[in-house]
């Protein structure tokens, strides 16, 4: 009984998923540019799994420009699921849309593991593993669908308050692989996570029971806090020690193993993007990032949800900041931190909060100003643009109170009727506000047509043409963006196996010009410039562009290539 109550939350979740994917699942997650760019990079990983593709980090877009796939999250740690639905012969699109389905599988699956590894009630179980896979904050980022993949976030951080328990080796090198893979999903998730687990290797200390003093941590004398501090600061020594000594030959050999393949691994992962940061002098100004960092409003904001967030004032990049929880989770969390006797795991639930809070209080913009700026030049911080989806990762600690807090209300002795009557109605709002979510999809009739009709005459402008090294180049049609067209470029060279100039990405070299304003009286001289600058920069000769170039759709030049020569 307990696993179906379980599986029902999951079956909802999924199932509304699956619904607004439309009949006969014609409707992919998100617009025809992000899940598109997505769907890109999933297909070049199994196709550089299959071998179609000889290199990974250099892919045929913003050619001739190096490594650009290092310009984005490279979603190795998932593209397995995807090349595994490909392998058995589905289309890019089904098998990105079975990718995506399954992401949500595994981030529920992992919150309710570790919830019901709390001991909580089943439907307290079902509804925090709900709120974190199909909370609104999660659906809000669904044009951004790298972010999908978190189920590693709870079980890093369960192994961490696991470990503060009863240390040992096994769970150390658990820990680094779980961290280690969660990375390899995607780096915004692995960087927001490292946040947290650096606070919770403060707090947990401090929420741990010492002999002597009171297990709140809230001592009355001078002496009990002193006992206190001494205490945290020996913790995880004193924890790491005690897993050594309690380890035999065998287990401290695979610890070191462990540990080392997985910092071998870390290496692989961040090297070519410290090596494209470097080449490319990439990195984020405080202005854009500013732009993205949460504000009060962030959290109260949520365009797509029955209860709306429309009279919140304008503010920049107001999609990134569609950060409310909810109603009904709202108001689970604020019962938590009104409720002085809710229950606790071994500071579990305390510690989850203050790392939460502390969180927040540092990504919080207020008049421009943040403490996120304090720490802007250290590793890592000046290349994370939208800061606001740290908010996917705090629906971690969000889920653990909205657990805590259903698992009161079911078992709470006094006013049974009342208790159980009010988590039923908090739940049931929960629910309603994910499962009415409005979803933004797009056809995949439409997006194949798009690559289609652009292969179709790729194909009879190369034939004419005759250039045995083709490069293509595609203007954007009225009515569409230049990122549409980069992706729809993208896609058809890749499908050819042939170069394109074109390009989106989430960042790019700094000398092409995006958006190839230019007609057919300017093209000429602008190729010429664009080689130029491409030979310098990557030390190649007679690269030849402007010979080579197809351009499509430039003002329907007729015949395009003969005013090129």
């Amino acid at each position: 009984m307990d696993y179906a109550i379980i599986l029902i939350f999951l079956a909802l979740g999924m199932g509304s998923l699956i619904r607004s994917m439309g009949a006969n699942l014609l409707l992919v997650p998100g617009d025809l540019i992000d899940a598109r760019f997505n769907n890109f990079v999933l297909e070049h990983v199994y196709q550089w799994f299959t071998g179609r593709v000889t290199s990974l980090w250099d892919t045929l877009f913003y050619y001739p420009y190096p490594m650009t796939f290092a310009f984005s999250d490279n979603l190795l740690g998932s593209a397995p699921f995807y090349a595994a639905v490909r392998a058995i012969g589905f289309s890019r699109e089904t098998a990105f849309q079975a990718w995506y389905l399954f992401g949500y599988l595994l981030n529920y699956l992992s919150a309710a593991f570790v919830l019901r590894r709390l001991r909580l009630n089943p439907l307290a179980i079902g509804t925090g593993a709900f709120f974190f896979a199909f909370g609104l904050p999660m659906f809000a980022q669904e044009n951004h669908p790298q972010l999908v993949y978190r189920c590693f976030v709870p079980l890093v951080c369960y192994l961490l308050w696991e470990f503060a328990r009863r240390p040992r080796l096994w769970k150390a090198v658990l820990f680094l692989a779980a961290l280690t893979w969660q990375f390899y999903f995607t780096i915004y998730i692995g960087f927001f996570l490292v946040l947290m687990l650096i606070v919770l290797l403060f707090t947990l200390p401090f929420r741990m029971p010492v002999a002597g003093i009171d297990g709140t941590g809230s001592g009355a004398d001078h002496s009990n806090l002193r006992r206190r501090i001494v205490h945290a600061l020996r913790f995880w020594p004193e924890r790491a020690g005690t897993a050594w000594r309690q380890s035999g030959a065998a287990q401290k050999v695979f610890f070191l193993l462990g540990i080392a393949f997985c910092l071998v691994m870390l290496v692989l992962l961040f090297r070519p993007y410290l090596a494209v940061s470097e080449l490319y002098g990439l990195g984020r100004n405080r202005d854009e990032v500013r732009s993205m960092l949460p504000r009060l409003g962030s959290y109260f904001l949520s365009d797509s949800a029955i209860f709306s967030g429309n009279f919140l004032p304008t503010m920049p990049m107001r999609h990134e900041h569609q950060l409310f929880p909810g109603v009904g989770a709202a108001l689970l969390i604020l019962i938590g931190l009104l409720w002085k006797g809710l229950s606790d795991r071994d500071g579990f639930r305390r510690g989850h909060l203050i790392a939460l809070g502390a969180l927040m209080l540092l990504t919080l913009c207020v008049g421009g100003q943040s403490l996120y700026f304090l720490f802007y030049q250290a590793p890592g911080f000046n290349s994370i643009r939208a800061v606001s989806r740290i908010q996917l990762v705090f629906m971690w600690p969000m889920a653990v109170m909205i657990g805590f807090v259903a698992d009161a209300l079911l078992s709470v002795k006094s006013a049974v009727f009342r208790g159980r009557l009010t988590a039923a109605l908090l739940i049931t709002l929960l629910l309603a506000e994910s499962l009415l979510y409005q979803h933004m999809s797009h056809s995949k009739i439409e997006g194949q047509a798009r690559v289609d009709e652009l292969h179709r005459r790729a194909e009879l402008a190369i034939e004419r043409a005759g250039v045995a090294d083709p490069i293509l180049l595609i203007h954007w049609k009225s009515g569409d963006s230049w990122m549409l067209t980069a992706v729809d470029a993208m896609l058809v060279s890749q499908e050819m196996g042939i170069p394109t100039l074109n390009g989106y990405s989430g960042n790019a070299p700094k000398t092409p010009f995006m958006e190839w304003e230019q007609n057919c009286e300017t093209l000429p001289g602008a190729l010429d410039d664009y080689g130029m600058r491409a030979e310098a920069f990557t030390g190649l000769e007679d690269l030849n562009i402007r010979r080579r170039i197809i351009p499509l759709r430039f003002l329907e030049c007729v015949p395009a290539r003969i005013r090129l020569q």
